[in-house]
């Protein structure tokens, strides 16, 4: 991968993608459980604009997920499959 001038990568499973810009891309699988809390691999400085949840695997029609208390350093959420999310979160 190529990086330019004040750009931040981290290629894990739970990464991040900081642009010279200040943007902030992050991204990774969260456990199962109901509620669950997630730390972020990187806070964000100033805020997270969104996050966005999604099943891990097969799951039932009515299972729902959703991400609240969002902040800079992290999120709780609540979904209805044993196998956990999969998550991305966008800020600065």
């Amino acid at each position: 991968h190529t990086t330019h001038a004040g750009e931040q990568l981290s290629f894990q499973q739970n990464g991040y993608c900081k642009l010279a810009n200040g943007l902030i891309l992050q991204w990774g699988i969260g456990a199962a459980g109901n509620p669950t809390s997630l730390t972020f691999p990187l806070a964000f400085p100033n805020a997270c604009f969104t996050v966005v949840v999604t099943v891990r695997g097969a799951v039932n029609p009515a299972t729902t997920n959703n991400a609240y208390d969002i902040n800079r350093t992290g999120f709780s959420y609540n979904q209805g499959a044993a196998s956990g999310i999969y998550w991305i979160a966008i800020g600065y």
